[in-house]
């Protein structure tokens, strides 16, 4: 009777003493062997699953090549600029590669270029701990010498910190100098007050672009703002607080639907009083009442929607005062 043996997934009967007619049998079995095994002359040999040798032995061989093209012709491992050596991170949620920067030859680990010691290379997020350069003066710049060697400067660190980021000649604090290009990170403010102009008649500013509240001696200027109108809501458009007799000049425009509406609300107020006196040209009817009353401290600006659609109102505000 034949024994059953299986050669890369396919049984073959392949006889024993005493079988008869077994000529195929064998023949397929020898056939099956022969194409199937890995011969010393070498060849296609392609696997159909990985082979695992188990825990006590490994593979000794004089070289190992990738099936990339353009692999490299030394070196025991031989591998093409675009293949990877990589390990698993310790999170165990991605890959760290090891392989050539795409654009260079720079090694690159976890697509970090490495460091070596004879290219020019521009570190980043570096911190040296040895070796330290050290016999140099606390707190004072270095310069290179005569020699072309690094010394310390008389310059201290404060004095450096002073021209820090500069691009053009620093500015001098009594010398009369042009500035041009500059962006002011503080509060311009003059030297005394109500001594210094902005400008002269002769030389004048051309234009002015302000965003916020602009005060001219006791006129003061709001900032355009936009209020949502909801329908069928009373809400609260602005309040100012009271400082003494003040008159307030509102200019909007509204636009609810198709409708459209713009004019100016004069407010007045002694303190104890508020009265408005309002005017404005509409398209359509946007359905918007306003109407001012004192609350607490402050001037209070309302307006009540019919159930209509929800709108927009821009406004700003110029407010005279003593």
């Amino acid at each position: 009777m034949p024994l059953a043996l299986v050669i890369n997934g396919i049984t073959y009967n392949y006889p024993q003493l005493g079988d008869e007619l077994w000529g195929e049998d064998a023949t397929n079995w020898a056939q099956a062997v022969t194409l199937g095994m890995l011969q010393k002359s070498g060849g296609l040999f392609q696997l159909t699953s990985e082979v695992d040798f188990g825990t006590n032995y490994g593979i000794k061989a004089l070289t190992y090549k990738t099936r990339s093209s353009d692999i490299s012709t030394t070196g025991q491992f031989r591998l093409s600029h675009v293949d990877v050596i990589s390990w698993r991170n310790l999170a165990n949620d991605a890959n760290l590669g090891l392989a050539p920067n795409p654009a260079s030859d720079i090694l690159a680990f976890n697509s970090i270029d490495l460091v070596d010691v004879s290219s020019a290379q521009t570190l980043t997020n570096k911190t040296l701990t040895s070796p330290v350069l050290g016999g140099f003066t606390a707190s004072r710049a270095v310069e290179t010498d005569g020699s072309g060697n690094i010394a310390t400067s008389s310059v201290t660190s404060t004095e450096l910190g002073f021209v820090s980021g500069l691009s053009s000649p620093a500015v001098g604090t009594t010398q009369a100098q042009s500035i041009s290009g500059k962006t002011f990170t503080q509060n311009l403010i003059a030297g005394a007050h109500n001594t210094f102009d902005l400008g002269s008649n002769a030389v004048r500013w051309k234009d002015l672009f302000l965003q916020g509240t602009f005060s001219l001696g006791s006129i003061t200027y709001g900032s355009l703002t936009t209020k949502a109108i909801a329908n069928n809501t009373t809400e609260t458009i602005f309040e100012i607080a009271i400082s003494g007799n003040q008159n307030i000049i509102v200019t909007y425009s509204l636009s609810r639907g198709t409708a459209k509406e713009a004019g100016k609300m004069l407010i007045t107020c002694d303190g104890t009083n508020v009265q408005v006196s309002p005017y404005s040209v509409t398209i359509g009817t946007t359905g918007v009442e306003f109407n001012v009353d004192i609350n607490g401290a402050n001037i209070r600006l309302r307006y009540t929607s019919d159930n209509g659609t929800t709108g927009s109102m821009q406004y700003h505000t110029e407010i005279w005062g003593d």
